[in-house]
């Protein structure tokens, strides 16, 4: 954990390195209604080196962080008298319409109107399902968001949003978690974007080291985060500026018609297992 300025910055791997500085500059820069001091959480993006969409099925796969990351920016504001508290998730980049949700997590998602803002939702009501003692209680939240994963190319950036949302959430209620709960809050709360995950995404955020490698199996999610392998190999990675169909630009845009139907690619594997 790291300070800058009136910030308190946290990472599922390490304070925001030089590049990340002027977009953390921007998010805390960002319009803001409350003078409460904020938490700035990070996730980074990742590559998978062997093994995709086969992690879910139980088999090994290899994947690396990257630099790219999502920065969450989260801050308490006054709930107006006589009002249920509620969740404004803004964007830094005005392309990204705010959106307002409850601040109850029983609330429901209306995955029929699919909205960016839902990836948040996702970590925030995994979060709460993941403590034992939940609190009765919820407090309005401004919630700003910079993401700069290339959308749709492989690097997992609708994970990297709800890993930094759980991250988010758990440190403003103060709820302690381990490397491996927070991982498996994050796998559980993508479910409520109608995402099946096998947790090779969110192990990697969760694992301690930046961008070495860490080799996974289908016990790493019941068992602590497994060890990072160290290796002298070097990689150097070409975004093709290719954008799959079926994301959603920033963070995964699942089928307005039915979230489940993003899924059909992954069917195959566990047939397969």
């Amino acid at each position: 954990m790291a300070s800058h300025g009136s910030c308190v910055i946290t990472s599922v791997t390490n304070p925001a390195s030089a590049l990340d500085l002027p977009r953390v500059t921007a998010i805390l820069a960002h319009p803001t209604l409350s003078t409460s001091k904020p938490l700035l959480v990070r996730a980074p993006g990742r590559v998978n080196l062997l093994g995709e969409h086969v992690d879910y099925s139980g088999y090994g796969v290899l994947p690396m962080a990257v630099t790219a990351s999502v920065l969450i920016r989260i801050k308490e504001v006054p709930t107006p008298p006589n009002e249920a508290p509620t969740i404004t998730v803004s964007n830094t980049d005005a392309k990204f319409e705010t959106s307002v949700h409850p601040a109850d997590p029983s609330a429901d998602l209306d995955l029929s109107a699919f909205h960016w803002s839902y990836y948040f939702m996702c970590g925030y009501k995994g979060t709460f399902d993941a403590i034992t003692s939940p609190p009765t209680a919820f407090s309005s939240l401004e919630i700003v968001v910079s993401g700069n994963i290339p959308s749709g190319a492989g690097l997992s950036s609708s994970s990297a949003f709800v890993v930094a949302s759980t991250l988010a959430t758990a440190g403003f209620y103060g709820e302690p978690m381990t490397r491996t709960d927070l991982a498996k809050a994050a796998i559980e709360g993508e479910l409520y974007c109608g995402t099946l995950s096998g947790g090779m995404d969110q192990v990697r955020r969760a694992s301690e080291a930046r961008t070495t490698l860490i080799n996974l199996n289908k016990r790493a999610i019941r068992e602590p985060i497994a060890q990072n392998e160290r290796l002298t190999s070097s990689f150097l990675f070409v975004h093709s500026v290719f954008v799959a169909g079926r994301q959603h630009p920033l963070h995964s845009q699942r089928s307005a018609l039915h979230p489940v139907r993003s899924l059909a690619h992954v069917r195959p594997c566990p047939v397969a297992a």
